[in-house]
């Protein structure tokens, strides 16, 4: 008796399960509207505050060596200059007179050329952060919408878990009312539902928290297209060397830390001469009146040579002089700190791909292997042969290894678009100035 009434929850279970989903709406032309990762990524760099304030620094940098520059240029002032009282008590001078003083550093040593290096190279430092804002805009922008995607693909496997125990619930429930199940295999299959119900909604708050972020992100809700998801997965590996290689010359972040250590090297050079002279040829032209009795106003005009030599400073040069060389100092630490931990970065994100690459291939055979197997347990629940508690642990089983296959899957993909990040080929980096670029003891 007990077998034929597995035998007609068993035709129950398998006509139901054998029902088709119901038809959803074709998508309209706006649902349909999806973006590519180039299209997301140039919205986000068009919003994002961090390339703004990026781009604010390297303008301030522009405005410095435009300031340094200037000291190799003319200099025209005008003064006005007014006494009261008895000049003849120190010496005979000018009481009263008004004009303009033109001036011109002729030589000063390699000074001035040291400060333009210094702020060339704090600028192309500058250049190097925006293109680092930039990659990170980008990086955060696809990491995004990896995780958009991943939660769809989820929610897809969550769903068919829940509509699946829907449909067992109904033909449990059937066959409960033909003798051919128990209330306890009823309310197991009530519990299965609940919980995949309370996953779909737990998932559905993850893809309205991403949403929004990436709402505010590219100003958008338009989906990922399909194909971007595969032309990233079909990314060809990188070898190891070549990647690290790769990253030590085009990572940004590497190219903004040997910049700024080219600055201060600059600075330090410059504050090792700062007790050589200034020469400037000075000329001025004034209209004045000499402190003497019956003294009257008159155009003088004069011309000569001003040599400026520091020569007590209460150690205030030897205290740039230890500052700059501690700069520098801290500057090649952080360098070297960077290059290393940006190769190590690069290293386990080469070499965690072609691990993930094997895994995916080695859990799509088990999620194909395991849908076989369930397959061949509804038959041989359906023939009496399974109970329902081992039919539903397969079911679950089939759903555990879809979703580590789905996680690897998606894990991958982070890997890729983090390695095209520390690699410098996520986002290219905005033009740089025209003015030449040194490398450090250049």
């Amino acid at each position: 008796m007990r077998a034929a009434f597995s035998w007609v929850a068993g035709v129950t279970l398998l006509l139901a399960n054998a029902s088709p989903p119901p038809a959803q709406a074709e998508p309209s032309g706006e649902e349909s509207t999806c973006l590519t990762f180039d299209s997301a990524i140039a919205l986000a760099l068009a919003r994002s505050p961090e390339i703004g304030l990026a781009s604010a620094q390297q303008s301030r940098a522009e405005a410095e060596l435009r300031a340094v520059r200037s000291s190799e240029r003319p200099q025209l002032s005008t003064f006005l200059r007014t006494q009261a009282g008895d000049n003849n008590l120190t010496g005979a001078g000018l009481e009263n007179s008004a004009g303009l003083r033109l001036s011109q550093r002729v030589f000063d040593f390699g000074i001035g050329g040291l400060e333009k290096r210094s702020a060339r190279a704090a600028l192309a430092a500058r250049g190097f952060d925006v293109a680092n804002a930039r990659t990170e805009a980008a990086l955060d922008t696809m990491l995004a919408l990896i995780g958009m995607a991943e939660i769809a693909a989820r929610m897809e496997v969550t769903a068919e878990r829940e509509a699946y125990f829907a449909r067992e619930r109904s033909g449990v429930a059937e066959a409960l009312a033909l003798g051919g199940a128990t209330r306890s295999e009823l309310a197991e299959i009530e519990a299965r539902l609940a919980d995949a119900a309370a996953d779909r909604l737990e998932l559905a708050f993850e893809r309205d928290r991403l949403s929004a972020a990436l709402s505010r992100q590219i100003g958008t809700l338009a989906p990922l297209c399909s194909g971007a998801l595969a032309q990233l997965g079909a990314t060809p590996d990188t070898g190891i060397v070549e990647a690290v290689d790769a990253a030590l010359t085009a990572n940004p972040r590497i190219g903004a830390a040997t910049q700024q250590l080219a600055a201060e090297e600059a600075q330090a050079q410059r504050a090792r001469r700062n007790r050589l002279p200034v020469i400037e040829v000075v000329g001025i032209a004034s209209y004045a009146r000499d402190n003497t009795p019956g003294g009257e106003f008159g155009l003088r005009e004069r011309v000569g040579i001003d040599v400026t030599i520091p020569l007590v400073t209460s150690g205030r040069l030897q205290a740039d002089q230890q500052r700059s060389a501690a700069d520098v100092l801290a500057r090649s630490s952080e360098l070297q700190r960077l290059r290393l931990e940006i190769a190590e970065e690069v290293e386990v994100a080469a070499r965690r791909i072609v691990s993930l690459r094997g895994q995916l291939a080695q859990r799509e055979q088990v999620v194909a292997r395991q849908a076989e197997q369930f397959t061949a347990a509804e038959s041989e629940f359906a023939e009496g042969l399974r109970t329902l508690p081992d039919l539903v642990e397969d079911r679950l089983e089939l759903e555990s290894v879809r979703i580590e296959a789905v996680a690897t899957r998606f894990a991958l993909l982070r890997e890729i678009a983090l390695l095209q990040a520390l690699t410098g080929q996520l986002q290219p980096a905005p033009p740089l100035p025209s003015e030449p670029v040194y490398g450090p003891s250049d």
